[in-house]
């Protein structure tokens, strides 16, 4: 591949990646836990108040709370990991203003039910007046914002003043247990569709110098630049609420099981994009990239892949990427006879020279 000015920003943009970090794992039940008593992350309440702060006692109904939670997270494609990383960071900027919540429950507003896109709001009281509380929130909004975590299905927010309530000391206790498990806060790789696009079409920036092995693929595939790449990412972003740091963590995990097992990617047009615009589906890409390899050991990666972004809880919709190899002669048999019976693209697929 010859240095040009998007392979440049890939570079750039790979030698500053941070590593790929721990996502927390609970079940939703200890998700929900750790909402009703959030002082097992955020730390003992202020001994200022005295759970009465707004002058009456109120009850939360968890389990219809629950119920309503469950649809958002569904509905918005949020990740019990993603939620608790919210929670994460929530703490960490009320502890770097010393602050602590009062003693109180969390107050939860669900959206009016019928909306095509229901979310929740959970606001947290602290021991601070109405001004700190709303600064507060707005150093929350803009770390998540820079940790690429936000997420218009939960939104959550600090009060100045809080409502007092009986607090379920089994809940409690669950929400530690769950607070003790967690791992650190990683840290997320700062990108955008542009940054994305330029590592796409530049995959040696990531997966190393590629072999000596020359990849022929079609023209036609060179016909897709870098702007309506970004274009298209930003669309398929959009459309499946995935944002650009985990498509870049995928990639990074890929580059990482590639590196492990001393292979490279073949030179020359070592990748291929398929976009697929089906008229009842929604819109996503498909990145392909040709290890000098046999296809056996690009499936045993692919494999590989696909576990480990279940275990970190990162699978998305929207965007797939696959390792392809050097077919035996009998594989590349089978596939001129499946071609000779249908259409391997299916009707609806497009490949980059049909981009709308």
């Amino acid at each position: 591949m010859t240095m040009n000015v998007q392979w440049e920003r890939a570079s750039n943009l790979v030698m500053r990646l941070p590593p790929v970090g721990p996502r927390p794992v609970a079940e939703f039940d200890e998700v929900v836990a750790l909402l009703a008593e959030p002082t097992a992350l955020f730390g003992p309440a202020s001994d200022v108040c005295d759970g009465t702060c707004a002058g009456r006692s109120v009850s939360r109904n968890w389990s219809r709370i629950a119920e309503d939670l469950r649809a958002v997270l569904n509905r918005c494609n949020l990740r019990h990991s993603h939620a608790i990383q919210m929670l994460q960071v929530a703490a960490q900027v009320l502890a770097e203003h010393a602050l602590k919540l009062c003693n109180c429950p969390p107050r939860v507003t669900m959206s009016p039910r019928g909306l095509s896109t229901p979310s929740v709001r959970y606001e947290l009281q602290i021991d601070a007046p109405e001004a700190v509380a709303r600064d507060v929130t707005e150093s929350y909004l803009a770390r998540l914002t820079a940790m690429d975590l936000q997420n218009e299905g939960v939104r959550i927010s600090f009060n100045g003043n809080g409502e007092g309530g009986q607090r379920d000391k089994a809940v409690l206790e669950r929400a530690r247990r769950v607070v003790a498990a967690l791992p650190p806060l990683a840290p997320r790789p700062q990108i955008n569709c542009a940054d994305l696009a330029a590592v796409l079409l530049e995959p040696s920036s990531l997966f190393g110098k590629p072999t000596t092995s020359k990849c022929i693929s079609s023209e036609e595939g060179g016909m897709l630049d870098a702007e309506t790449l970004a274009e298209v990412l930003y669309q398929i972003t959009c459309t499946h609420n995935v944002v650009c740091s985990t498509i870049m963590e995928l990639l990074q995990m890929a580059a990482a099981l590639a590196r492990e097992r001393s292979l490279r990617i073949r030179d020359g047009r070592s990748f291929e994009i398929q976009i697929t615009d089906f008229e009842d589906e929604e819109l996503s890409l498909r990145h392909i990239l040709c290890l000098d390899a046999t296809s056996d050991v690009a499936d045993n990666i692919d494999d590989e892949l696909l576990w480990q972004l279940c275990e970190l809880d990162t699978c998305r919709s929207g965007f797939e990427f696959s390792f392809s190899g050097e077919r035996m002669q009998k594989d590349r048999q089978r596939s001129r006879d499946v071609m000779d019976d249908q259409d391997p693209m299916g009707e609806g697929a497009r490949d980059a020279s049909v981009l709308p």
